[in-house]
C-alpha cells in the first residue's frame, strides 16, 4: 500500500482499454486529511477506446496485417497490436529475445530464433489484439505475431528501439566534439543503452549516451571523428545482437560559425553608452559596415544604448553584447512602432544583451521561406522586456495600444534555429519556432502576463527545459520533443497549458482509385492546409488504421510518401487530415490553467509520459469533427499524474474538474464545392493506451 502522505494515492486504469466500441466512465474520489490541510480531490476519468467493426466482404486471403503496436510494455501488462484482417479467434505467437553481449550492429531478424509459445488473447477483433505479457518473464524485447486460420502476420518486436529522428548540434548535421540526439520509443532501459557509428560496414565508434531515457539519447561525439557520413545504430540493452536498430545516417563534419569574426564596435562609429543620447545612427553605421564586409561581429559594450526604430541584421552578422545583465538596447517609446525591433533573413545571431521596449509589435524576427529565409538563426542569452503601456498614464492611449495587434516576441523560421537561455517578458504574443526544421528552444524563461501563445511548428524540433508563465504552449508538425518544461498561471482566453489545436482535415469519403503511391479521391477537395501538412488516413474498411503523408496533390489526385501495407479498396473510408506525427510530451509540469495536455485535432503515434498536472482539467484526447475530420490514432498516455484537482472554473475548463478523458464524437462531414458531402459516423479514436496514470 502506498504511503498516505503521497500526493496521488489513487491508481487509475492499470491496463489499457481499447477496442470493441467500449465506453467507460470511472470516478475516483479520495479524501485526504493531514495535520496542516484538508481537501477533497475529485477526479473524473472518461475513456473512449474505439475500433471499427468488421465490414461485410472484408476477406483476408493474405492473413493478418499489423500496422502498430504499443510499447514500452512490462510483464503483467497488456500489449495492444493494431492492424487489419485479424480473426476474432486467433492466437499470439510470442518469444522473448535472449539478452547478452550485443556485439556488432546488425539488421533486425525477420523472425526470432527459437520456438515461440502461443498466448490466447484477452480480446481480439478484425482490427486489434490485446494480450498480457507473461508475468513469469523478465522485461526485455518480445517477438510477437498473430496467427489465425488464414495465415500469420509478420513478426514485430515489442520494446525494440524505434527511432523517429535524430538531430545534431548543427541541425541536421553534427560536429566532432559536438552532440547528436536520437528520439523515438524504447531507446533505453535501465540506463543500458549504447550507440555505434559505422562507415563502410565497420564500427568507427561505440558510444555510451551521456543522457538517456526511454524516449531520447544524447551522444557526445569524439573530437577526433573524421569528416564523413555515418550510419547511426542504437541498442537499448535488451535482445543481444538482435536488439540493434539502425537510426539512420548523419553527416559529421566541422562547422564554422555562420557569422564572421571581424569586429565592428558601435563605439567606433560614434555611439556612447549611458549618455541618454540617440545611438541609432552609430548602430546602423556598424551594421552597414559589417554588411559591406560580407559579415562580422557588431559589438555593443557595457552600458545602456538608446535607439529608435527597427534594425535589420545582415546575413553573417552577429550582434554581440557583453552579457545580458550588462549590455542594454533601450528602444524609445513611439506611437508607431516598427514591425520588428531586430530582424534578418538568415545566417545571423544575437547574443549576450538585453532589449527594453514600451510600444512594440515583434521583438526579434527572421524571414520565412517565402521571404528568402533559410534558417541558421541563433538567439542566445538575450533578455527581452516589452510592455506597451509601461509608464503610459493616458488611459485612452493605453487602451488603443492594448487593442493594436502585437506580433510574437521572438519568431524564427528555417533550419537550425536555436533560442537558448533567454529571459522574456512581454504583454504581446509568445515565442515561436515557425515552420522550422532541426531546431532547438531550450532553457528559456518566458513571462506573458496578459496570456499568449508559444509553440514549435515544423519538423524535428526540441523544446525543452523552459519555464512559461501565462503562456499557452502548442505543438504542430512532425517529430517534436517537448520535455521538462514548466507551464503555469494561464488565466486568459481558453487557458490551455499545452494544446495541439490543429483544426480538422479537408476530406472524408471514398477512393476512386489507388495504385501504389498514386491515389485519386472519389470527390472534390477543398484543401485547407499547405501541401506538406496533410496525410491520408484509412478510417474504416479494408486497411483501416493506416496513414501516409501526402507529398503532392493536384485537386483530388494525391501522391503519398509510400504505399499502404494493406491497400484500401473502393468500400474503405479515408480522410485527408492535418499531419501531426511523432509528438512527445515528456516529464512536463503544468498547473493553474484549463487543460494540461490537450490533443485537440489530429495526432498520430504520439506519447505523453511522466507529466504532472495541478489545478487544471487534466489530460484530454478529443477526436471529433473540427471543421473536418480530426482523428486521434495510436496515442499512449503513460505514467502521468494529476496532483491536485479542482482547477478554476470558466472558459476551457467548465466546472474545473480534473480528468484523464478520451472522447470520440464519431461524426465528420466535409462539403466540397457544389457537393452535399460525405458523412462518416465511425470512431475518431483508435489504438489508445492509458496506463499507470495517477489521479
Amino acid at each position: 500500500m502506498r504511503d498516505r502522505r503521497d500526493a496521488c494515492p489513487t491508481r487509475v486504469l492499470q491496463q489499457l482499454l481499447a477496442g470493441g466500441r467500449l465506453v467507460a466512465l470511472v470516478f475516483s474520489k479520495e479524501r485526504k486529511i493531514t495535520v496542516h490541510r484538508h481537501y477533497l480531490l475529485l477526479a473524473v476519468l472518461a475513456v473512449v477506446a474505439l475500433s471499427a467493426l468488421p465490414m461485410p466482404g472484408q476477406a483476408a486471403p493474405d492473413g493478418p496485417a499489423l500496422f502498430w503496436y504499443s510499447d514500452p510494455v512490462k510483464p503483467g501488462e497488456v500489449a495492444l497490436l493494431q492492424g487489419d484482417q485479424i480473426a476474432e479467434r486467433c492466437q499470439v505467437e510470442f518469444l522473448r529475445l535472449a539478452d547478452g553481449d550485443p556485439g556488432q550492429p546488425q539488421a533486425a531478424p525477420a523472425a526470432p530464433s527459437g520456438a515461440p509459445t502461443r498466448i490466447a488473447p484477452l480480446q481480439a477483433s478484425v482490427s486489434s489484439v490485446k494480450f498480457e505479457i507473461p508475468t513469469a518473464l523478465k522485461e526485455g524485447i518480445y517477438a510477437t505475431r498473430v496467427a489465425g486460420a488464414t495465415g500469420q502476420s509478420s513478426w514485430v518486436y515489442l520494446n525494440s528501439p524505434q527511432v523517429w529522428w535524430q538531430q545534431g548540434d548543427f541541425g541536421a548535421e553534427a560536429s566532432p566534439g559536438g552532440w547528436l540526439r536520437v528520439f523515438g520509443r524504447c531507446l533505453s532501459f535501465n540506463d543500458q543503452a549504447r550507440a555505434a557509428l559505422r562507415q563502410g560496414g565497420k564500427t568507427t565508434a561505440t558510444l555510451k549516451p551521456s543522457q538517456q531515457e526511454c524516449w531520447s539519447l544524447t551522444l557526445d561525439l569524439p573530437q577526433n571523428l573524421a569528416r564523413g557520413d555515418y550510419e547511426v545504430w542504437v541498442h537499448n540493452g535488451f535482445g543481444g545482437p538482435a536488439g540493434w536498430r539502425r537510426a539512420g545516417q548523419v553527416t559529421i563534419q566541422p562547422h564554422e560559425l555562420f557569422w564572421k569574426t571581424d569586429r565592428f564596435d558601435v563605439a567606433d562609429y560614434g555611439g556612447i553608452p549611458d549618455d541618454n543620447r540617440d545611438d541609432s545612427y552609430a548602430l546602423q553605421k556598424a551594421l552597414t559596415a559589417a554588411a559591406e564586409n560580407g559579415g562580422g561581429t557588431v559589438y555593443l559594450g557595457r552600458g545602456r544604448w538608446d535607439v529608435a526604430g527597427g534594425f535589420t541584421i545582415p546575413p553573417h552578422v552577429l550582434l554581440q553584447g557583453v552579457a545580458r545583465q550588462q549590455t542594454l538596447l533601450e528602444f524609445q517609446d513611439t506611437q508607431t512602432p516598427p514591425d520588428a525591433l531586430l530582424s534578418g533573413t538568415n545566417n545571423f545571431a544575437i547574443q549576450d544583451l538585453s532589449i527594453n521596449a514600451i510600444n512594440h509589435k515583434t521583438g526579434i524576427k527572421s524571414a520565412g521561406a517565402a521571404q528568402g529565409g533559410t534558417g541558421n538563426v541563433w538567439i542566445q542569452r538575450v533578455g527581452l522586456h516589452m510592455d506597451r503601456t509601461m509608464a503610459t498614464w493616458n488611459p485612452e492611449v493605453a487602451k488603443a495600444r492594448r487593442a493594436a495587434p502585437a506580433g510574437p516576441t521572438i519568431i524564427v523560421s528555417g533550419e537550425n534555429c536555436q533560442i537558448l537561455d533567454c529571459e522574456v517578458y512581454s504583454d504581446g504574443e509568445g515565442c515561436r519556432l515557425q515552420d522550422c526544421t532541426y531546431s532547438l528552444f531550450a532553457r528559456n524563461n518566458i513571462y506573458e502576463p496578459l496570456g499568449a501563445w508559444s509553440y514549435p511548428s515544423g519538423k524535428y524540433l526540441i523544446w525543452e527545459d523552459n519555464s512559461f508563465t501565462g503562456d499557452t504552449n502548442g505543438s504542430h508538425g512532425e517529430g517534436i520533443y517537448f520535455a521538462r518544461n514548466t507551464i503555469r498561471h494561464m488565466y486568459h482566453g481558453f487557458r490551455e497549458l499545452m494544446t495541439t489545436d490543429t483544426g480538422g482535415g479537408s476530406y472524408v469519403g471514398k477512393l476512386a482509385s489507388i495504385n501504389g503511391t498514386e491515389v485519386t479521391l472519389a470527390d472534390e477537395v477543398k484543401w485547407g492546409w499547405p501541401e506538406n501538412r496533410n496525410c491520408l488516413v484509412v478510417m474504416s474498411g479494408k486497411g483501416m488504421g493506416q496513414y501516409r503523408l501526402i507529398v503532392k496533390r493536384e485537386g483530388n489526385k494525391l501522391t503519398l510518401d509510400r504505399p499502404f501495407e494493406l491497400p484500401p479498396d473502393e468500400e474503405s473510408v479515408v480522410a485527408a487530415t492535418v499531419w501531426m506525427n511523432h509528438l512527445m510530451w515528456i516529464d512536463n509540469s503544468m498547473s493553474d490553467g484549463s487543460v494540461a495536455v490537450s490533443l485537440y485535432g489530429t495526432a498520430y503515434d504520439c506519447v505523453a509520459a511522466g507529466n504532472t498536472a495541478a489545478r487544471s482539467t487534466g489530460f484530454h484526447l478529443l477526436g471529433f469533427n473540427y471543421g473536418g475530420p480530426a482523428p486521434e490514432f495510436y496515442i499512449q498516455l503513460l505514467d502521468n499524474r494529476i496532483l491536485e484537482g479542482y482547477g478554476m472554473k470558466g472558459p476551457g475548463a467548465g466546472d474545473g474538474w480534473s480528468a484523464i478523458a478520451l472522447r470520440s464524437d464519431g461524426m465528420a462531414q466535409v462539403r466540397a464545392s457544389g457537393a452535399e458531402g460525405f458523412v462518416y459516423r465511425g470512431p475518431m479514436i483508435r489504438g489508445v493506451v492509458v496506463r499507470n496514470n495517477v489521479i
